[in-house]
């Protein structure tokens, strides 16, 4: 269904200049400079002939379909890492799963006190290993802290937070 809006909309003139109008280039990225999503990535409105072809388009999947002649059934990736960029250069098909292993790879994801969650900060975690280290109990690791046994011995055993040293 998107991927046949996708084809619909590479399809017709008005859109096509609609969107090339929102692409301001540079050497590298392609930026995008028109409406985007609260994770920022571009998108542009495509009516349809009909209701159900109404919607929302991401503009790197129509900027991928333009340079390819069709829309993939997976995810389009950035190799630049930039959501508003457009630039057919820098996307490349691939699985959610090859998408996240980019981001981990690239040290992208949430992890340690970038993550929301994180009730610790590195300094704590240092502190429990040396203190684990130097004889303190995982329960006083616990009640100081305020964590569950499973994550002080994850802490620990650098199952978590392994980033830090």
């Amino acid at each position: 269904m998107l991927n046949d809006r996708i084809a619909q909309a590479i399809s017709d003139p008005a859109f096509l200049a609609r969107f090339r109008a929102r692409i301001r280039k540079t050497h590298g990225c392609w930026i995008w400079t028109s409406t985007r999503t609260v994770y920022g990535y571009g998108v542009i409105r495509y009516k349809g002939r009909s209701n159900s072809e109404n919607g929302m388009l991401f503009a790197h999947r129509v900027a991928y379909a333009l340079a390819n002649g069709s829309a993939p059934q997976t995810c389009v990736c950035h190799t630049c890492d930039t959501p508003l960029c457009v630039n057919p250069v820098h996307l490349f098909c691939g699985t959610h799963a090859d998408n996240m292993k980019d981001m981990v790879a690239k040290r992208r994801s949430a992890r340690g006190e970038r993550n929301g969650m994180a009730k610790i900060s590195p300094n704590d975690v240092r502190s429990i290993r040396a203190a684990r280290a130097s004889g303190e109990s995982v329960y006083e690791l616990m009640s100081k802290y305020s964590l569950s046994e499973a994550h002080v011995r994850r802490i620990i055993d650098r199952q978590r937070w392994s980033h830090i040293s």
